[in-house]
């Protein structure tokens, strides 16, 4: 088995995958290959800075990794391979787990196709299979047969055309409710709704999965396949279908009763780690879950794999509508999606203790906004004028923007010529604050723009910002975005060093990472935390797509610190302010509640916590 060169959350979830997988094969004990599944899960959905856990000897803080488990990833993280897998894995092909990879091919398969065709190399695996499906070769194995071979044709041809990554969640987001809208237009169902990690709201999404309920099924899904941006039906039935549209995005249906509906949502939902840790708590009070609803367990004496056994098929199956009572029937309050992740959710239902997370509609508004005032910014300038960021602003019904451009390039002009056009893009604002181009909002009131600035912090943690210009500005947003491979105490120093300067107030995008392009750097976050509450300074939850940074476990750590955040878009164009349920998405599963965010609080508090005459 391979190792991979670059050790993140998604490739050691697939190293422990490919282990469980090995197992199977070897026909390993059942607990074992379960174990490392769980943790497989656990890991991929976490949210985790997996690296940053070890270091800190916490990765059996991660629900599912004991400590063999950790002592497996702590070898893998000092020597980039674990003497254990390599043993587990040895004699099994390497284009086999490469196999793994593709949809509904799973281990017994991938051998057998890997130790037919002598699929040695991984790189080539892939192609390699195709090529003999297309020559008719699969059928002849034992147990294959002619359809087997057709179907894994599809699967393969269906793998190589999508894209090579997750989609973002705003992506994700906008085709599923293209389709949402379309399928409710065609007036073919009652309700229909997003599952899995896009209904978890996680920051990049596999295939977009819908569920809904008709009446009219047939009707349903000929709507469905039907949906004029189809590129191709992949499967078609009474119930489900598939299809793949632009971008190769492939999105399935599932069709069900209205009575089943409450209990298909959680089913696939998820997480996966959740939805174990559910049926565990289930059985313990003697019941078994299913997709279509809730059985009594015949024998409660019994062990809960014989109980699972023993289940009696002709039990009362307990039917909900909806979620809220299938989780009530447990005992349990109703989880909200983006907290079911397989932590402490269950535990903190049972005791009624859930937080009342932050709602969209409770933002009142955006601190990081771009704007098109030419000042020789050092990065990408905006596309709006302050008159169109108040009018999208305004339609949001905002009390307040912070206007924070990038800094002047400081390298390339004069300290003269910088505060030269600062101030004079202060005077455009505080024009425009008392102008009748101010667009007011849905209560009637102006919107109060604030002149920021969104400041580099240089490599050795000065501001890229003369300190003559500090008075002039409200706040300032201090941001890394160069030197992202500096260790992790030099990064540590260096963000706290940026902190101590004035008007600093938010630390921008804080992990600096860019999704499925580049891995947030390294933080003592402990540090950060406490020079944050220290000096009452606020971490940014960044709204823009490819950001979505202070990631999940990152928020609901700090406001177990006592850290408030804030909520920013990022925008550079009006249009973007709307992006900001993304980063409310990010809040969410971060537990965070009205009060721990201050973008929350009406202009006159927050002037006043941010120390804003």
């Amino acid at each position: 088995m391979e190792y991979p060169k670059e050790l993140t959350a998604k490739t050691i979830a697939q190293v422990l995958e490919n282990v469980a997988a090995a197992y199977k094969i070897k026909g390993e004990d059942f607990f074992r290959i379960r174990a490392y599944e769980n943790a497989a899960a656990a890991i991929r959905h976490s949210g985790e800075d997996i690296k940053q856990l070890w270091q800190q000897g916490k990765l059996e803080e991660i629900p599912g990794i004991g400590p063999n488990i950790a002592q497996h990833l702590d070898e893998l993280f000092r020597t980039g391979k674990v003497k254990h897998f390599d043993q587990v894995t040895k004699g099994l092909p390497d284009g086999m787990f490469e196999l793994l990879k593709v949809p509904r091919i799973g281990p017994k398969t991938a051998y057998k196709l890997a130790k037919k065709f002598h699929l040695n190399r991984a790189q080539t695996a892939i192609e390699e299979l195709k090529k003999y499906a297309a020559r008719g070769k699969i059928r002849e194995l034992p147990s294959f047969g002619e359809e087997k071979e057709k179907d894994i044709r599809e699967i393969l041809e269906s793998f190589t055309l999508r894209p090579p990554e997750r989609l973002l969640l705003v992506e994700a987001q906008k085709y599923a409710d293209e389709v949402i809208n379309y399928m409710r237009r065609s007036r073919s169902c009652e309700q229909i709704e997003a599952l899995g990690s896009l209904r978890r709201q996680a920051p990049t999404i596999g295939d977009v999965d819908l569920a809904a309920t008709s009446k009219i099924p047939a009707k349903c899904m000929a709507a469905f396949v039907a949906y004029p941006k189809v590129k191709e039906v992949l499967a078609s039935g009474e119930n489900t279908a598939r299809i793949l549209i632009t971008n190769n995005v492939q999105i399935d249906l599932k069709i069900v009763p209205q009575e089943v509906f409450g209990s298909l949502l959680q089913h696939f939902t998820g997480s996966k780690q959740h939805n174990i840790l559910l049926r565990e708590y289930a059985i313990g009070k003697g019941y078994s879950l299913s997709e279509y609803g809730i059985k009594k367990i015949k024998d409660q004496s019994a062990s809960w794999r014989t109980k699972i056994k023993n289940l009696n098929q002709k039990a009362e199956n307990f039917r909900f509508t909806d979620e809220k009572k299938f989780y009530n029937f447990l005992g349990l309050n109703w989880i909200p999606p983006e907290l079911r992740e397989g932590t402490n959710e269950i535990e903190v239902s049972l005791a009624k203790k859930l937080p009342q997370l932050i709602e969209l509609k409770q933002i009142k508004g955006d601190l990081h906004v771009h704007s098109n005032i030419h000042i020789e910014t050092s990065h990408d300038e905006g596309e709006s004028s302050l008159g169109q960021l108040a009018a999208a602003a305004g339609n949001l019904d905002y009390e307040y923007l912070g206007i924070s451009d990038h800094n002047p390039r400081t390298s390339e002009i004069t300290e003269k010529k910088v505060l030269e056009v600062l101030r004079r893009r202060k005077e455009d604002i505080d024009k425009f604050n008392y102008s009748s181009e101010n667009n007011v909002n849905k209560r009637g009131k102006k919107l109060y723009m604030f002149h920021a600035l969104e400041v580099d912090i240089k490599p050795d943690g000065s501001l890229a910002l003369p300190e003559k210009a500090f008075p002039m500005f409200d706040f300032l947003i201090a941001s890394v975005h160069s030197s992202f491979r500096q260790d992790k105490k030099k990064m540590t120093d260096r963000i706290i060093r940026a902190l101590e300067f004035p008007k600093v107030k938010i630390l921008g995008h804080p992990t600096g990472r860019m999704l499925e392009q580049r891995e947030g750097f390294e933080l003592d976050w402990e540090r950060i935390f406490a020079i944050c509450k220290k000096k009452e300074i606020f971490l940014e939850i960044n709204a823009w797509p490819q950001r979505l940074d202070l990631p999940e476990h990152l928020v609901r750590e700090a406001i177990k610190a006592g850290v408030k955040c804030i909520i920013n878009t990022d925008s550079h164009a009006a249009s973007q302010l709307s992006l900001m349920r993304f980063g409310v998405a990010v809040a969410r599963r971060g537990w965070a509640e009205a009060h721990d965010i201050i973008n929350t609080l009406p202009l006159k508090k927050f002037k006043s916590i941010m120390e804003i005459d």
